[in-house]
């Protein structure tokens, strides 16, 4: 892969939103109801995974679980989600 970017990222990690941040580094999030036993870290292992599998050398730079009340129609921002900041590794 020869440039990375946040659609080609959403092409490997299926997840709510994909997005890059003013960093540099890109931000998944997954929009959730019921948790079913999943966690932040749960959700940063499926897409380091996803990634390694891709050739995509990575490293999780933050991961948090941000809980809201359900609003029909809000954006994945604002509605309960997983979210997990990942910072790709350039190879030399």
């Amino acid at each position: 892969m020869s440039k990375v970017t946040a659609k080609s990222l959403s092409e490997i990690v299926h997840c709510s939103q994909v997005s890059r941040k003013r960093n540099g580094n890109f931000l998944f999030r997954n929009g959730y109801f019921y948790t079913n036993g999943a966690t932040e870290n749960t959700f940063a292992i499926r897409i380091t995974n996803a990634l390694a599998a891709n050739n995509i050398d990575c490293t999780v730079v933050d991961m948090y679980n941000h809980w809201a009340p359900f609003r029909g129609g809000a954006k994945v921002a604002n509605q309960s989600h997983f979210g997990v900041e990942i910072k790709i590794l350039e190879n030399n």
